[in-house]
C-alpha cells in the first residue's frame, strides 16, 4: 500500500475533516507558525452546496453523494473555527479553473488561489501591526 488512510473510526468523514484541521492548527500554534484552514473549491458542489456538473466530469453519482454530504457537513466551518477559510465559491465567477477532473485547478485556478490566500495573509499581517500599534 502506498498511502495511510489511518486507523478505522467511526467519524463521518466532516468530523474526520474537523479534527483534522483542529490538530493542524494547533501543531501550527505550537511552533509559532499561523495556520490558515482552506475549504477548498471543487467542480461538483456549487456554492450553496447543490450538486453539479457531476454527469460531465465522468465521476460516479456515489462519489458525488459523498463529496455533497462532505461539503454540507464542512460548509460551516469557517463560523465556528476563525482560522478556517472557505474557498468554496472562489471560481463561480471564472470558467477554465479546473483540470479535466474537476478537483484539481488549473494555473489560473491556482493563481486565483494563491491572491486569495495572499489576501488572507496580507489582512492578518495588517490587523497585527494595527494591534502592535495600538
Amino acid at each position: 500500500m502506498t498511502a495511510t488512510f489511518g486507523i478505522p473510526t467511526g467519524r463521518t468523514l466532516g468530523e474526520q475533516y474537523e479534527k483534522n484541521m483542529l490538530m493542524m492548527e494547533a501543531i501550527a500554534r505550537a511552533s509559532g507558525a499561523t495556520f490558515y484552514g482552506i475549504v477548498q473549491p471543487n467542480a461538483y458542489i456549487g456554492a450553496a452546496g447543490e450538486p453539479r456538473h457531476w454527469e460531465k466530469k465522468g465521476k460516479p453519482r456515489q462519489y458525488i453523494i459523498k463529496l455533497q454530504a462532505l461539503y454540507k457537513e464542512i460548509r460551516n466551518l469557517p463560523t465556528r473555527l476563525p482560522f478556517v477559510h472557505s474557498f468554496i465559491s472562489i471560481f463561480e465567477a471564472d470558467d477554465g479553473t479546473y483540470i479535466d477532473d474537476g478537483i484539481h485547478a488549473t494555473l489560473k485556478g491556482d493563481r486565483i488561489i494563491a491572491a486569495r490566500v495572499l489576501d488572507l495573509i496580507n489582512a492578518d499581517l495588517l490587523r497585527k501591526a494595527n494591534g502592535a500599534s495600538q
